[in-house]
């Protein structure tokens, strides 16, 4: 069944089936989300079934403000005051608070973490679906675990069509947006008192950067800043880099998620989506690499690209590359297939074609491998496990969200550009 057009009837449709315990896909202005009611707990446990999702990885809670999301959460005094510093400026838009979950909040939404993302979006079809349905909607991205976020609703249908109708034998409604207006997820954070034990009489409350996004950390030092009346509550922000490993023998289907407010090695706690070191991956072999000048690597105008695990190295001619800016221009004649996220360099657009460009470069038949240029020049050295020593994104600004992205499609691999003799 083909995506159907966002009309009143449809409308009233999808709210129906959410309703009665179904799923729907539609358009926010990050990605697609596949949605259920965020308060039945079998309609959220079918998420997980259908997109084939680790159960420990949580759900976000769309809603249409403030006053619907504090219902779903258990904020102390100092929290909600940041909590409402945030969503005045932010709101409706691409940013995602993490709080302790209201006892209204199945287990299943928070992957045992006990704790919920909420949002408002501002796209106007998830917005009239969160009205027509009357309730909150859980909505992680609406493709399969692990593969590259839709941005438009065909990558949905490719995705999902089928292990919908498999689970409850019936098409999978997509309502049909067009192209979403940001291409990658909103930006998560969490709301972290420094006294745990005396909550409300909390002085200083870190936002947490969870997931970078479209919000930068510069913009949410902002607001806070300039927006804090509460001359007794000092409030800072500082990103999480977390890259979170799970064997693939211990990520199954329909696995229940660990009591709340525990972990173990096998059961990474997570509070945010898109903490895992593979995430947004096409399927095939993907990799980082460094700026290089074909200047520097000989004049016979045959490159290859050498992995750094195995040194193993695939003809430039089995390889698609996707650019930014002009960096890798030179490969543009040889390349299978070449793709530029960005020649003008221009990173909210770079943002918008993301996805949609990764979801090209898997489907070229030609290619072997992908090789995607990191974006940007900010980059520094990290050792943290499980990670090994690999060029990560850790400063904030536009650019990082990107690169989060590109690092965790490529699961953190590397690779160069060389002559080949």
């Amino acid at each position: 069944m083909p995506a159907v057009e966002p009309t009143d009837a449809s409308m009233k449709q999808c709210a129906q089936l959410l309703n009665e315990g179904k799923l729907v896909a539609f358009p926010t202005e990050t990605v697609y989300g596949l949605g259920a009611n965020a308060l039945n707990a079998d309609a959220c446990k079918a998420i997980f079934t259908v997109k084939q999702r680790d159960a420990r990885d949580p759900l976000i809670v769309h809603v249409l403000g403030k006053d619907d999301a504090v219902k779903l959460q258990q904020l102390s005094p100092p929290t909600l005051h940041v909590f409402s510093l945030l969503t005045e400026k932010f709101w409706p838009g691409p940013l995602t608070i993490v709080g302790p979950a209201s006892a209204d909040i199945p287990s299943v939404v928070t992957g045992g973490s006990g704790c919920v993302g909420v949002r408002a979006p501002r796209g106007i079809i998830a917005r009239q679906l969160l009205e027509a349905a009357q309730l909150p909607i859980a909505a992680p991205s609406a493709n399969r675990f692990g593969h590259v976020s839709p941005t438009q609703a065909q990558h949905v249908l490719d995705d999902l069509a089928d292990s919908y109708h498999s689970h409850f034998k019936a098409d999978l409604q997509v309502l049909d947006g067009g192209s979403t207006e940001c291409g990658i997820e909103s930006t998560v954070v969490r709301l972290q008192c420094d006294d745990t034990e005396h909550q409300n009489a909390c002085k200083n409350v870190t936002v947490v950067v969870l997931r970078r996004g479209v919000v930068t950390e510069e913009e949410i030092a902002t607001a806070c800043t300039t927006n804090n009346t509460r001359e007794d509550i000092s409030i800072s922000v500082k990103f999480l880099q977390k890259a979170v490993k799970i064997p693939e023998s211990d990520s199954t289907e329909n696995s229940t998620p660990p009591p709340a407010n525990t972990t173990k090695d096998t059961a990474p706690l997570l509070h945010s989506p898109g903490q895992l070191l593979k995430h947004y991956a096409p399927s095939k072999p993907t990799f980082l690499v460094a700026h290089a000048d074909s200047k520097v690597l000989g004049h016979s105008g045959k490159f290859g690209v050498k992995t750094d695990a195995d040194s193993t190295v695939t003809p430039i001619e089995k390889a698609v590359v996707i650019d930014f800016g002009t960096t890798l221009q030179y490969l543009k004649d040889t390349a299978a297939q070449y793709f530029n996220l960005s020649a003008e360099g221009d990173v909210q657009a770079a943002n918008h074609r993301l996805f949609a460009t990764l979801r090209q470069a898997e489907n070229v038949q030609a290619a072997d491998v992908i090789i995607v240029v990191v974006v940007g020049e900010t980059q520094q050295e990290t050792t943290e496990p499980p990670l090994k020593k690999t060029k990560v994104q850790q400063a904030g600004g536009a650019a990082a969200a990107i690169n989060d992205r590109l690092f965790r499609a490529a699961t953190g691999k590397q690779a160069q550009i060389c002559n080949i003799e």
